[in-house]
């Protein structure tokens, strides 16, 4: 371990509340709620005048949005810039970026975070301790570079840093043989397009464990990188970690069972509201909307994250009474049809399946017509050519997949492709071309 044995045993500790009863770590967020609305800052002033408790908040009738933080960012401040240690700046991906405050307290605070996120994925017989990680964040990620190194860090693992460039990545995988890669979605499967490109993903070949931020990993995508990459369940672990650059990028991971990502709801309070009445949602089906607990620099307050999410309060087979996100993907990106929301995530599971999965490296849909009757055109990224038999047949099983009319199904192949697909940001993967 990088870190100290005080160190070691407050993390231990801190570890144990995971497996508390939740109505014990509901008088913890209940304590440390009433802390933040003594230090809340003032622009939460009218919002909060009635509210004294979580009970009271929840049937508050506001929400912080993303365009705030980027028109009124500085506003959010609790505490003197003076007392800011470090500012972070998000990837852009949505719109202009938006600005995260952290006090030292706040950085301890993603310290504790990314250690337990690290912890849930092995158990103690199976630690990171031998690993060599290769990070994975081109330059505009700061947050995601920074909390993948304190991640891998206070695991113990050594850590190689590239600059980002597919020749440096190249011949650091070479050198050092990494068995784990840190990274985001997008950012290995541009690396395997590239290298597929080059020759072939035997460069890849040391990798055994591959962590993931930032993007939904669904379960056919991660059945495609096992796939892609030749290997079997037991051959290539895939853990996926779920957070944000204004909160905290490590707010969520799997455990070993990777049945939905434990929340650190001892630093977070949220809610799953219905995206449409905005009512809370009786299926724990919605908008995630979070409330930061423990945050100095700039504290949220029903937060909403745009994230479409799934909740499951059952204990987990690891023990974990933490509740369990199932990150289902970011709202816009959803295929709205009526008063219905398809996710990307039925896309997946029929262009990742069978005779497809070792062929279909990406994908992109493109969606026009109404509210009610939309039209898609699925743009694919594939190894290799699809003959007309294979086209018309993913046409038609998209069609009884989504029930929606397919119109194209469009391939670029990567045996045609002559420049290096880009890595310096995260894909879109849906584009609603229409109006309403």
């Amino acid at each position: 371990m990088n870190i100290t044995t005080k160190r070691l045993k407050e993390l231990e500790e801190l570890k144990e509340l995971e497996f508390r009863p939740l109505r014990e770590i509901r008088d913890i967020q209940e304590e440390r709620f009433q802390d933040l609305l003594k230090r809340a800052p003032p622009i939460y002033g009218r919002y909060l005048r009635e509210i004294k408790d979580l009970d009271d908040l929840t049937s508050a009738d506001f929400f912080v949005y993303k365009d705030q933080l980027r028109t009124r960012g500085r506003d959010f401040l609790a505490v003197p810039l003076t007392r800011v240690s470090r500012i972070f700046s998000s990837s852009g991906t949505t719109g202009p970026p938006t600005y995260s405050y952290f006090t030292k307290e706040d950085l301890e605070v993603l310290d504790q975070l990314a250690w337990r996120a690290m912890r849930r994925m092995e158990s103690p017989e199976e630690t990171f301790k031998d690993d060599i990680a290769m990070i994975d964040a081109p330059s505009g990620m700061f947050m995601l570079n920074y909390t993948m190194c304190r991640m891998a860090y206070q695991s113990g693992l050594t850590i190689i840093n590239p600059n980002g460039t597919l020749s440096e990545i190249v011949r650091l995988l070479h050198e050092f043989n990494p068995t784990v890669y840190m990274g985001y979605l997008s950012g290995i499967l541009s690396l395997m397009e590239s290298f597929k490109i080059k020759g072939g993903l035997e460069r890849l070949s040391s990798i055994r464990k591959v962590i993931l931020i930032g993007e939904n990993l669904s379960l056919a995508r991660r059945e495609q990188l096992r796939i892609l990459l030749n290997r079997d369940s037991g051959g290539l672990k895939v853990y996926d970690v779920y957070g944000m650059s204004e909160v905290c990028q490590t707010l969520s991971s799997e455990c070993k069972f990777k049945v939905g990502m434990h929340m650190a709801i001892d630093h977070v309070f949220f809610e799953v509201i219905d995206p449409i009445t905005h009512e809370h949602s009786k299926e724990n089906k919605g908008i995630l909307v979070i409330t930061t607990l423990t945050k100095r620099a700039d504290p949220l307050i029903r937060y909403w994250t745009d994230d479409y999410v799934e909740i499951s309060y059952e204990r987990c087979k690891c023990g974990r009474t933490l509740p369990r996100i199932v990150f289902v993907d970011k709202y816009r990106n959803m295929i709205r049809v009526g008063d219905e929301h398809i996710p990307p995530s039925r896309i997946e599971a029929v262009i990742f399946s069978g005779e497809f999965a070792p062929i279909i490296i990406d994908y992109q849909a493109v969606v026009k017509g109404t509210l009610e009757e939309p039209v898609l055109t699925i743009k694919l990224r594939t190894i290799k050519r699809l003959n007309r038999e294979q086209i018309s047949s993913l046409r038609d099983m998209l069609e009884r997949a989504l029930k929606i009319h397919v119109e194209h199904v469009e391939e670029e192949s990567l045996t045609s492709v002559k420049r290096e697909p880009t890595r310096m940001q995260k894909r879109q993967r849906v584009i609603d071309k229409r109006r309403w």
